[in-house]
């Protein structure tokens, strides 16, 4: 299985970094070292895969589980890291797992919108992000995606500092949930820049 990930994710980096060409600024934001989330804005399917190919350190995704039904769909993704999660309700499992990511010093990535908007509009975020925020304590970090992808022309990601969510540190209520998820709808929408 090790050999089919490399295969893979050699492959996807070829083609990923000469159709869909990324700039990264603020690389030097994500931590050396130890377990992060990785919050990005979603415009597109391919969000995840390209953040994997550009980001120096391992990053796992969670999926929507449907994309998992397909055998070879779900073959790639499990072959980059991802694993699934059932959107729309407490998927246990898919939180479990996040956990022992971060727990094991890799990257979480993680939707908060939790569904792709393919012009970038604001959507609401999820409180997913919040609640693994609240059981690691693993920083935080808002990244904005300035779509849309297209062939042959660089797309810019800007990745922020990590967030001070220190303040909420062994709160689990509700109120420090939303508050958590504020804070990282702001920090990632202050990334976009102004045009």
């Amino acid at each position: 299985m090790k050999i089919l990930a490399a295969i893979v994710q050699v492959a996807m980096r070829i083609y990923y970094g000469l159709v869909y060409p990324v700039r990264i600024i603020g690389g030097e934001n994500i931590p050396a070292e130890g377990g992060f989330l990785l919050c990005p804005n979603h415009i597109s399917a391919r969000d995840p895969m390209v953040i994997m190919m550009h980001v120096r350190r391992k990053v796992r995704f969670m999926a929507k589980k449907e994309l998992f039904d397909n055998w070879l769909i779900g073959g790639l993704l499990r072959a980059v890291g991802a694993f699934p999660v059932a959107r729309g309700q407490a998927d246990l499992g898919a939180i479990r797992e996040g956990v022992k990511t971060l727990k094991a010093g890799d990257g979480l990535g993680i939707f908060p919108q939790g569904t792709r908007s393919a012009d970038n509009e604001h959507l609401q975020m999820h409180n997913g992000t919040a609640l693994l925020t609240q059981q690691t304590g693993a920083p935080v970090i808002p990244v904005f995606i300035d779509g849309p992808y297209r062939k042959f022309h660089v797309t810019n990601i800007y990745i922020g500092k990590p967030l001070n969510l220190s303040e909420y540190a062994g709160k689990r209520d509700s109120e420090t949930l939303a508050r958590i998820t504020e804070c990282v709808d702001r920090g990632i929408w202050s990334l976009k820049p102004e045009k």
